[in-house]
């Protein structure tokens, strides 16, 4: 059984980018893949859109919380989308 308190980052990132919606969009941080291995991929589902950090194609993990968010937050700017900020998960 998988549990997707394990697979999830407790915080998602508010990104916009008008050429894909016109305001604001929520989107999933994935620490971990199903087989449990370190990985980072950002993404939509209804958007159908995820990207994966230098980190997460190497299966390795970051080193603390404020690393992770910073390579997070630079990802999405190389793709175009403005950072608006961090929600933390209920």
């Amino acid at each position: 059984m998988i549990d997707y308190s394990q697979l999830y980052y407790h915080k998602d990132i508010m990104v916009q980018k008008d050429s894909i919606r016109p305001y604001p969009m929520q989107c999933d941080v994935q620490i971990n893949d199903f087989s449990h291995r370190p990985d980072c991929k950002v993404g939509h589902f209804g958007y159908n859109f995820y990207f994966r950090t230098n980190a997460g194609k190497n299966y390795k993990k970051y080193s603390s919380e404020k690393r992770l968010e910073m390579e997070v937050e630079k990802l999405m700017k190389k793709n175009g989308f403005t950072v608006l900020r961090w929600l933390v998960k209920r």
